[in-house]
């Protein structure tokens, strides 16, 4: 594929300290990809305030992860409920031919922490793995293969 850094959405990587975009120029850098998508069906509540020119309650933004990330004792009904709520979130991505599947895996590798690894599959490419760490709510699949990278020789 071929990336332009014109097209697209504006690349958004999560970091600790918050959301960051780098500009080249003057023009935010920009990307193809999915993880836009992905971060804003995971990360945006259910009260987002467009969701009020939305009548269609299946077409309505928002979702459970955060308030399932910000919970202090992980268990296994945690883990299963972290992984209900990003199946919930990212349903949409299939329904809409966006993705033609997807796969979560949710882990508990240390005591309070959740590891969740979301592979997308979108149709006629290569799957992309995006990861989330409940410390932090970092995506650390951003940091292996970001957009900005990607579109430098362009």
């Amino acid at each position: 594929m071929i990336y332009n850094r014109y097209a697209g959405d504006i690349a958004v990587k999560i970091t600790e300290s918050g959301a960051k975009m780098k500009f080249i120029n003057g023009e935010p850098v920009k990307d193809q990809g999915l993880e836009n998508a992905v971060l804003i069906s995971l990360f945006t509540r259910h009260e987002y305030w467009g969701n009020i020119l939305e009548f269609e309650q299946s077409k309505k933004i928002g979702s459970k992860v955060e308030k399932q990330a910000l919970e202090p004792i992980v268990n296994l009904q945690s883990v299963n409920d972290m992984t209900d709520a990003i199946d919930k979130a990212l349903a949409w991505m299939t329904e809409s031919k966006l993705a033609q599947s997807y796969d979560i895996e949710v882990l508990n590798p240390s005591s309070n922490n959740i590891k969740a690894s979301i592979k997308i599959y979108p149709p006629g490419r290569d799957s992309q793995t995006l990861l989330f760490l409940k410390n932090g709510l970092n995506w650390i699949g951003q940091a292996v293969n970001p957009a900005n990278e990607r579109m430098k020789n362009i």
